[in-house]
């Protein structure tokens, strides 16, 4: 299959707002190891090709290891706006790309700010 796309070559980049990808390193929380979130990430992902329900999965495993207020996940191009939360203040917002392939934009926000090992 020409355009399939394979796990262990598949590259999945945040972003920033300056167009330079930005280390995306959450807060670890006692009960979810941060190794261990984003080692099944990709499984977890790959568990559905419907877009609404991969975002649903993508928020279920972040909000385990990342403190926000509201998941705001956006792409126009195929119509999709999905939201959780209430949102706050302070926000971060990521444009989504894989194999330079733009995915949407992803907008996190609570009501303290982010320090700059969230980001």
């Amino acid at each position: 299959m020409k355009n399939q796309l394979h796990a262990e070559t598949a590259k999945l980049s945040l972003v920033g707002k300056h167009s330079h990808a930005v280390n995306f390193s959450p807060a670890k929380d006692d009960n979810h190891d941060l190794e261990y979130i984003a080692a099944r990430l990709p499984a977890v992902l790959q568990t559905s090709l419907n877009l609404d329900d991969v975002i649903v999965l993508f928020h279920k495993e972040i909000s385990k290891v990342f403190d926000f207020d509201s998941f705001h996940y956006q792409q126009q191009g195929v119509q999709c706006d999905i939201s959780f939360g209430s949102r706050s203040h302070h926000a971060c917002n990521y444009r989504l790309e894989m194999n330079n392939v733009w995915l949407g934009e992803l907008t996190l926000t609570r009501r303290s700010k982010f320090d700059d090992a969230d980001l």
